[in-house]
């Protein structure tokens, strides 16, 4: 009996230490053990299996089988079980399911027993989608309806918001108004920093309301995978090893030759040639035809193919606001093509039948008909003039911008009459047909003012002023969309016919310089040219910094005493204006955002300053480098207002404030507070009284340097047509535009498409031409004659 017992607590004894023993290592088991089994099948319109098509829980990948079936084993830490859209396929539902631990956050209840995906055939062609950056919006704006008017007529395959939904807020309205439901087609999100938000973990309520962050699909014979930000304003539930590992697995599933294209609302592995590294993990993207990049959160437009690597890199910015390097409000419509061609269409929002136009005696008498018309939504099929009965249609220049002739000679004395007999008919695609009046752009009664010439140069112009030297104009055209329409232009000055075209590598957006007659230019990579100003030939170029893109570079160039000053941060250099060497380069500061405030040089002191956008601003001796004084404070930071000196002083403005600066100490001799916004570009115009300047939000205001920089007066604009100061929104009346004084009247242009003057003491209203198309860069005088670009790309020549 005893044996009995002592046998029996023996086995219990070891049956008790298995069994603990086996709860032990299943405590220690890893995070990714194996919980669940899911089963399911993917089926067409018709109901039949759909074979090869992959499904993953984020961790593992299986496909389908010949009957479209397919079993899973779900991982632990796995939360969704996601379809990745079979290649001629387009998903109709859901490409996702919640797993057991999802459906108890989320009160969704699925059979993950019989799991069934949905897809119908997709019609061919060419692959066409809109791409978003950093909505951050949580409230109903008019771009929401814009952006809904163009998906519905324009039909993309579909819409990708590419990250910072923005805060809970934000993700919660999109979840409810952004949708594949309400847009009509595929909404497609990707997790942003800013969509990291209090939870249980960072992505928890991104997930619960758009579902997983890392997934694929393919649409017209490109792959699309998406990855998720590694770090943000909460810590997420995965690591770089989880993302990368999921990643290699996927792309190992598509078929050779396919292209493949990256979302990721975060830009990384530009550097090592796009070999994404984790700890122990590594995807070596070039190895799996990489054709694009696709990311944000730079708040840019900005488009580059690299000629090392061939891939296309593409942020864009939000339709709702001015981006932080001052890119207008806009989104990006991408087309592909199933070889991985990438072409690009920006869409400057938000803007309904936008119709201005004007006539001007042109040449021999002529009569030139000059139009600037934009809809977000739809495109402009036709404009024709109308003139005694008989249609004359106009020809397209720009995306902005139309011209046309009539013909024959017309009396000087009877211009004026002639709006009378004009008017415009505006055909959209949508069939909206807009008819408009023509006015006279000249006037030779109270203020004359005649149009010498347009020249239209094709493309877009930015910030860029423009310079004269002998007989020549020069300007810069741009162009987001990689199609070839970076350039230099010169043209004639007497009646603007083109001279020369350089090329460049990327946009320039900021003022350039002239010295003996080379003219010195920066693209937004960085890349410095000299160009002879009267032939058009490169003298040197110089790229001032290696192996990254950020942040773009829109300052502007300035030359002083034979020394040209470029570039921003670690790479602010100067070199010999004649040959290109480098004289210096910056080593004591890092500036994270570049700022449009162009650098100077104060001449009395040979002091340069320059600036980074949320950082400060920076003075350095200009001949040595070394760095003077630095001014980081919060008042300071937002260094966006472009600097000017007088009388052995720096004057500048800050968000709230006026400054007077001593250029050799940094000392604020004069610090005054006023009720405006100035993170805008607008030049300062100074004299011993006045100070007056564009403001953010209220037009362009006046003060007193005499009397303690008391207001003399305010003048107030329209509302921009489009937004470009950081996070300007909602009606601001934006100059970015520096004033011009000559002859005490003040002469600026203003985001609402208007050139204006006023008197320079009181501020009152003198004139103003509607041009239609924003005018953001400096206005500049020779010989009475205004020259100043739009938006659009037009060059103008005013006589005064």
């Amino acid at each position: 009996m005893n044996k009995i017992i002592s046998y029996s607590l023996v086995i219990g004894l070891t049956l008790f230490a298995a069994i603990f023993q086996l709860n032990r290592l299943a405590a220690a088991r890893p995070a990714h053990e194996v919980v669940e089994v899911i089963k399911g099948k993917v089926v067409d319109e018709a109901g039949r299996g759909v074979a090869g098509v992959a499904l993953s829980d984020g961790f593992d990948i299986v496909k389908s089988n010949n009957r479209g079936e397919f079993r899973i084993t779900a991982n632990r830490r796995g939360r969704f079980l996601f379809m990745t859209t079979p290649k001629g396929y387009r998903q109709v539902g859901s490409f996702y399911v919640p797993l057991a631990v999802m459906q108890q956050k989320t009160n969704i209840k699925q059979d993950l027993s019989n799991v069934v995906f949905r897809v119908e055939k997709e019609s061919g062609g060419v692959l066409t989608f809109l791409h978003l950056g950093d909505t951050e919006a949580r409230i109903q704006k008019e771009w929401v309806e814009v952006l809904k008017d163009y998906v519905s007529f324009n039909q993309p395959d579909f819409v990708l918001f590419n990250g910072d939904i923005c805060y809970e807020n934000g993700l919660k309205y999109h979840s409810r108004e952004l949708t594949s439901e309400k847009l009509g087609v595929r909404a497609v999100y990707s997790l942003g920093n800013h969509d990291l938000v209090d939870g249980e973990y960072g992505e928890e309520l991104y997930e619960k309301l758009f579902g997983p962050v890392c997934y694929s699909f393919n649409s017209k014979g490109v792959h699309f995978v998406n990855i998720p930000v590694l770090t943000g304003d909460r810590k997420p539930s995965y690591t770089a090893d989880d993302v990368y590992s999921w990643l290699k697995k996927d792309l190992e599933m598509i078929e050779p030759g396919t292209p493949v294209v990256l979302i990721d609302h975060h830009f990384v592995g530009y550097a090592d040639d796009f070999n994404l590294k984790g700890e122990s993990v590594s995807v070596d993207m070039l190895k799996y035809n990489l054709k694009a990049y696709l990311y944000a959160h730079y708040h840019v437009n900005l488009f580059e193919k690299s000629d090392k690597t061939g891939v296309t890199t593409i942020c864009s910015m939000s339709p709702n606001k001015g981006g932080i390097d001052h890119t207008p409000s806009s989104f990006r419509v991408i087309s592909i093509t199933g070889n991985g061609e990438i072409s690009s269409e920006i869409r400057h929002a938000s803007l309904k039948n936008h119709v201005v136009a004007g006539y001007f005696t042109g040449q021999n008498n002529n009569i030139q008909i000059f139009a600037n018309i934009y809809d977000t939504a739809y495109d402009t099929e036709s404009v024709v003039v109308t003139f005694k009965g008989r249609e004359y249609p106009l020809k397209r220049v720009s995306s902005w911008s139309w011209r046309g002739d009539l013909p024959g000679m017309v009396n000087e004395d009877k211009i004026g009459s002639l709006e009378r007999e004009l008017a415009l008919k505006v055909r959209f695609a949508n069939g909206n047909i807009i008819n408009s009046r023509v006015k006279a752009i000249n006037e030779k009664e109270q203020y004359p003012r005649v149009v010498k010439w347009v020249a239209s140069n094709g493309f877009n112009t930015y910030m860029t002023a423009p310079l004269i030297s002998n007989e020549l104009v020069f300007t810069a055209i741009y162009d987001d969309n990689g199609k070839g329409g970076n350039a230099l232009i010169a043209v004639n000055k007497s009646n603007g016919n083109s001279v020369w075209r350089f090329s460049l590598k990327n946009s320039v957006k900021n003022n350039m310089a002239l010295w003996n007659e080379t003219l010195y230019a920066c693209d937004v990579e960085g890349n410095l040219y000299a160009v002879n100003s009267q032939t058009g030939k490169l003298v040197w170029s110089k790229k001032l910094r290696e192996a990254e893109l950020h942040p773009i570079y829109t300052q502007g160039v300035t030359v002083h005493n034979g020394i040209v000053y470029a570039g921003h941060g670690h790479y602010l250099t100067a070199l010999d204006a004649k040959n290109g060497d480098i004289i210096w380069k910056n080593t004591s500061w890092r500036g994270g955002v570049c700022t449009v405030a162009s650098p100077i040089v104060e001449p009395e002191s040979g002091v340069l300053l320059t600036a980074a956008y949320w950082t400060g601003r920076f003075a350095h001796n200009a001949k040595t480098g070394e760095l003077l004084w630095q001014k980081r404070d919060d008042d300071t930071r937002i260094a966006d207002n472009s600097p000017v000196y007088y009388k052995g002083k720096f004057l500048y403005a800050s968000p709230e404030y006026i400054m007077e600066v001593d250029p050799q100490t940094g000392e604020e001799l004069i610090k005054h507070k006023i009720n405006y916004t100035i993170n805008n570009n607008s030049r300062p115009v100074v004299t011993d009284k006045l100070f007056v300047l564009g403001t953010t939000d209220k037009g362009v205001v006046a003060f007193d340097r005499e009397n303690g920089y008391k207001e003399l007066w305010n003048f107030k604009t329209n509302p921009g047509l489009i937004y470009t100061a950081p996070y300007t929104k909602d009606f601001q009346m934006t100059v970015e535009s520096g004033a011009l004084l000559l002859d005490n009247v003040i002469y600026f242009g203003a985001n609402d498409g208007y050139l204006y003057s006023v008197d320079a003491n009181t501020g009152v209203f003198r004139w103003r031409i509607n041009i239609g198309s924003p005018i953001l860069g400096n206005i500049v005088n020779d010989n009475n004659t205004l020259y100043f670009s739009d938006l659009g790309g037009n060059l103008w020549a005013i006589k005064i």
